[in-house]
């Protein structure tokens, strides 16, 4: 017995590793993501599987064909995160390379090279700061509140793609706004979406309002987005903030990835009310002291956690990943979502847009897969 172990030696580690890279598969599919990006886990899920066929078929080869086969196995591997240093060394070429052009172009500022974490860490200390950051992913079926926005009158902390960090003051509800704009009882636009909406990684001066004022200095906008909404937090956001103002023109800015936040907002207990109940509302505008509360809590005992591991994991695991390789050939194919309730959401801001006398405008924009595979947009057609 031991020594049959001992020639399958090889057969038998095959077999543990395919079996370990399917449980992280599913792991990540089905617990992380909650099944919503089987789309993209499907190609991975196929891998898996014929690793797990081929390590089987291996405790029937010879001695020596085991042997051939590890060669085999080692070689790919070596030349695949060989592949994978070349891709990363590359990519931080690149992006030292745009920094140095962002600084010529730009002379008065200083590229940010500090994580998110400590960025906070270093001035939390010194003013009332917050984190911008998905709340619903933190959420459960406990969850007594669903909160659609920040915490109020605070600056955010926001994220970091052009060499700066951008931040921005909340208004009395947590949204990127001017707190004035709460007076005015008449609205011209009122812009709802996720991260698109609330212009994440920019400063005031390049976000979707301020352009729009530059059209018009009178216009009187309000921007309910907020970072991580889909379709059925963007509707539930509507309706508990603007129900008693009026408005011209109601702005959906639309992404591919609010399919996939649909997908996980379909079976929240809270957000299902705003769908299959009438006029069903949190009431939010009377909680905020709560939600600024909730989210305080959310920030010192989940997300900040949540940082501190992934800037210790980040770039090791991003290697062993093979993350830059595989970005270059893996597919995000379609995304799976309830047509139906899609719909459903549509129909109900239709309703209530057209009581108000508000037009609607639905801003979408395509993700890189959709222009690179120059797909036609389906989903085009579930848009009023």
């Amino acid at each position: 017995m031991i020594k049959l172990l001992k020639n399958k030696i090889f057969s038998i580690i095959y077999l543990i590793l395919s079996l370990l890279i399917l449980s992280y598969v599913y792991y990540k599919s089905e617990i992380v993501f909650g099944g919503n990006r089987i789309n993209i886990y499907i190609q991975y899920y196929i891998v898996s599987i014929i690793l797990i066929i081929i390590s089987s078929l291996t405790f029937f080869f010879k001695k020596d064909l085991n042997r051939k086969f590890l060669l085999v196995i080692s070689s790919t591997l070596i030349t695949l995160y060989l592949i994978e240093g070349l891709l990363q060394g590359f990519s931080f070429y690149n992006q030292s390379q745009h920094f140095k052009k962002f600084q010529k172009k730009y002379k008065n500022i200083n590229i940010d090279t500090r994580s998110k974490l400590e960025v906070y860490k270093e001035e939390q200390t010194n003013e009332n700061l917050s984190l911008v950051f998905n709340h619903k992913i933190y959420f459960d079926e406990n969850t007594k509140l669903f909160i659609l926005g920040g915490k109020s009158n605070t600056k955010h902390l926001y994220c970091n793609e052009n060499g700066y960090y951008s931040y921005f003051y909340s208004d009395r509800f947590g949204f990127r706004n001017i707190d004035k704009i709460w007076e005015n009882k008449n609205l011209d636009i009122v812009i709802v979406g996720g991260s698109f909406g609330l212009n994440a990684c920019v400063n005031k001066e390049n976000t979707i309002v301020e352009i729009l004022r530059k059209k018009n200095k009178k216009f009187k906008i309000l921007n309910l987005s907020w970072d991580g909404t889909g379709p059925v937090s963007n509707y539930a956001g509507f309706f508990e903030y603007i129900n008693d103002k009026n408005t011209k023109k109601l702005i959906w800015l639309f992404f591919p990835n609010d399919f996939e936040n649909l997908n996980a907002e379909k079976n929240n207990r809270i957000l299902k009310k705003y769908i299959n109940q009438e006029n069903f509302s949190q009431n939010l505008k009377l909680k905020q002291n709560n939600i600024d509360e909730t989210i305080d809590n959310l920030i010192n005992e989940n997300f900040l956690k949540k940082l501190e591991k992934k800037k210790e994991s980040l770039k090791f695991s991003a290697f062993i990943k093979l993350q830059k390789l595989r970005s270059f050939v893996s597919y995000k194919g379609e995304i799976d979502y309830d047509h139906n309730l899609l719909k459903d959401i549509f129909q109900k801001t239709k309703n209530l847009t057209e009581k108000k006398n508000i037009e609607i405008i639905v801003v979408y924009l395509p993700d890189f897969w959709e222009i690179k595979k120059k797909k036609k947009l389906k989903k085009k057609k579930f848009f009023f």
